[in-house]
């Protein structure tokens, strides 16, 4: 896998700024509607196919908290999202989006505090190689989001692969609304730096279509990225789930599995309205090997130990 390309987000990186970054104003309408039938549970609501925006091109703001075309709730569109210092800084921040994710290492991820994931890209403009080193994050009033070590090389001209890492915030940091995120070297100048817009945690559903066909649970759109968080291999394993029959479906956890590794039961009980659609929920669980392993990743919707629906993804 290519980890830059010269001029464009490499297509790894395009996949998750189409999906992550992308608003439209149908999805808009999907979130007044959901604002009324939420649940404390989970992330945005499920994408909505509309026209792309321009990569130069700044979308209106959302309100806090709106959906994009994209898994989960990334909130920020691209080009939204440098802070005004950053015109002067030796990079440009050409995403730069948060969300709240479970930590499914977690005995009851449903109560235990939320990871506070990011997720940004780069472009280097200039005629030479750029390395990041350190990537620190702060709310508002200066509060300490987390620090993480980077190792990020940007070619000349080139922009990075999407890059996701999580924080295990503090009490505080569990309110902050926006987190301005700076890139630093290995001499701590800052070479950039950009703001993202965290959204509520509430889990949307949105009502199906009256002409959507009849049919029973199923999970949809499920995407698997690798995820930094602390030491040690993550990674994140993104979806949304439809009931499309006349009776309401209750699950009390997930069956997560890798491919040729065991299953991780994530405990999460949630009870989905007939006829509705959730929000995209994610969910980052640690990886016990030298590297991810590609192929597909099972997810696997559990009541009690009945499987009630399944679906897989591949590492993006």
């Amino acid at each position: 896998m290519k980890r830059f390309a010269a001029t464009h987000v490499p297509k790894r990186a395009d996949s998750m700024l189409l999906r992550r970054l992308l608003p439209t104003a149908a999805l808009l309408t999907a979130a007044a509607i959901a604002a009324a039938c939420s649940q404390n549970a989970g992330f945005s609501a499920p994408p909505v196919p509309g026209p792309p925006v321009p990569a130069n091109t700044q979308a209106a703001p959302l309100p806090s908290g709106s959906p994009g075309a994209y898994p989960g709730n990334y909130a920020v569109a691209p080009g939204a999202s440098a802070s005004p210092a950053a015109a002067s800084q030796a990079l440009t921040v050409v995403s730069a989006t948060g969300r709240f994710a479970y930590d499914g290492s977690e005995s009851d991820p449903m109560t235990a505090p939320r990871l506070l994931e990011l997720a940004f890209a780069l472009k280097n403009p200039t005629a030479k190689a750029i390395t990041i080193s350190k990537l620190t994050a702060t709310g508002e009033k200066n509060v300490a989001v987390g620090e993480a070590k980077v190792s990020l090389t940007i070619p000349p001209g080139a922009t990075s692969d999407v890059v996701l890492i999580a924080f295990k915030p503090t009490k505080d940091a569990m309110y902050v609304k926006t987190v301005t995120m700076t890139f630093a070297d290995d001499k701590g100048a800052a070479l950039a730096a950009g703001n993202a817009d965290l959204p509520p945690t509430d889990l949307p559903f949105v009502p199906l279509d009256v002409k959507d066909p009849q049919g029973g649970l199923t999970v949809d759109g499920v995407e698997v990225s690798a995820v930094q968080l602390g030491s040690g291999l993550h990674y994140e394993v993104t979806f949304a789930m439809t009931n499309a029959g006349q009776t309401k479906a209750d699950l009390n956890a997930f069956s997560i599995a890798p491919p040729k590794s065991p299953a991780a039961r994530v405990s999460l009980s949630l009870t989905i309205p007939p006829r509705t659609t959730t929000g995209f929920i994610s969910v980052i669980l640690p990886f016990k090997g030298k590297s991810l392993p590609d192929g597909d990743y099972a997810v696997n919707v559990l009541n009690g130990t009945t499987s009630i629906a399944k679906a897989t993804g591949v590492l993006l």
